[in-house]
């Protein structure tokens, strides 16, 4: 839980609700999918359909607090910005 606070939206909610296994992404390899140029969208629907566990319960969610501003501007922070 230590990563919880990282996951919000613009808007500063807490949007993180639930967590999977460890997905072996080895499985698309005949795919290609590393250096493939083309959309790897399968990958993506794949971990969406994987089995999920959840992190709050509803009465949980209503109380998390939202990103403050400094939050917010350090998640706006990159490592490598785009050219």
């Amino acid at each position: 839980m230590s990563f919880f606070h990282e996951y919000f939206d613009d808007d500063g909610k807490k949007n993180l609700r639930s967590y999977s296994l460890p997905v072996d992404l080895s499985r698309f390899d005949h795919l290609n999918w590393m250096a493939s140029e083309e959309d790897v969208w399968y990958i993506p629907e794949h971990l969406a359909k994987v089995r999920h566990f959840p992190i709050l319960k509803r009465s949980n969610i209503s109380g998390l607090r939202k990103a403050d501003d400094i939050e917010i501007e350090a998640g706006k922070i990159v490592e490598w910005k785009k050219h």
